[in-house]
């Protein structure tokens, strides 16, 4: 039982790192994103122009998060493995073949 509140403890924190991570991106880019030069201030006025948009920013957000949600379910399934489950259950003696002479 433990093993398993491990993994989630584990979860917990991926998810936390993920959040404060892309929090930390955003903010950066809404504070520093114009004072950067050529195209890269140019990409990042845009991309402050598309996060403060009221439905552009609740739809990009929810892209973002259907996009986590898919890649941390990807890798519990490679790392769950094959999940195949035989649905017949054979007990000894019962189900044996015998052969006859």
């Amino acid at each position: 039982m433990s093993n398993a509140g491990d993994q989630r403890n584990r979860q917990i924190v991926w998810a936390a790192i993920i959040l404060i991570g892309l929090g930390l991106v955003v903010s950066a880019t809404l504070l520093f994103g114009r004072k950067l030069p050529g195209l890269w201030g140019d990409w990042a006025s845009m991309l402050i122009g598309v996060m403060t948009t009221p439905f552009l920013m609740e739809a990009s957000f929810v892209l973002i998060g259907i996009s986590i949600v898919a890649v941390v379910n990807h890798v519990a399934a490679v790392r769950s493995g094959d999940e195949w489950v035989n649905p017949e259950v054979f007990e000894s003696g019962k189900n044996e073949v015998r052969e006859t002479k």
